[in-house]
């Protein structure tokens, strides 16, 4: 499932970092940059002056948030298009969909 693998996490200066669950709708933060070649997404955090790479799957999902969306109906078209068990594949999006609301690149809604 997908793995980010560059880029420090944000400072979000002692904020809170909202949960994130299944229902969380989530987004891409309209002002970060990305391109994917070959499955892999690059993401420019200017903030830090750093990119972040995501396989492919993790490009799926980031794709699918380019526009707001619930995390649950993201589980549900990765379990119809992988051969993942429905527990990894809920544990590894909202594992994904934390690690990107953390560092600043998606907001829930």
């Amino acid at each position: 499932m997908p793995k980010t693998v560059i880029g420090p996490k944000s400072d979000l200066g002692g904020k809170m970092i909202p949960s994130v669950t299944l229902e969380t709708i989530l987004v891409q933060r309209s002002d970060r940059a990305s391109a994917t070649i070959d499955e892999v997404t690059a993401i420019m955090d200017p903030d830090k002056d750093v990119y972040l790479l995501i396989d492919a799957v993790g490009s799926v999902i980031w794709s699918r948030i380019k526009e707001p969306t619930r995390l649950a109906d993201i589980c549900a078209e990765l379990l119809a298009s992988y051969d993942v068990d429905a527990e990894t594949c809920r544990q590894d999006v909202l594992a994904f969909a934390s690690d990107m609301v953390e560092r600043g690149l998606a907001i829930p809604t």
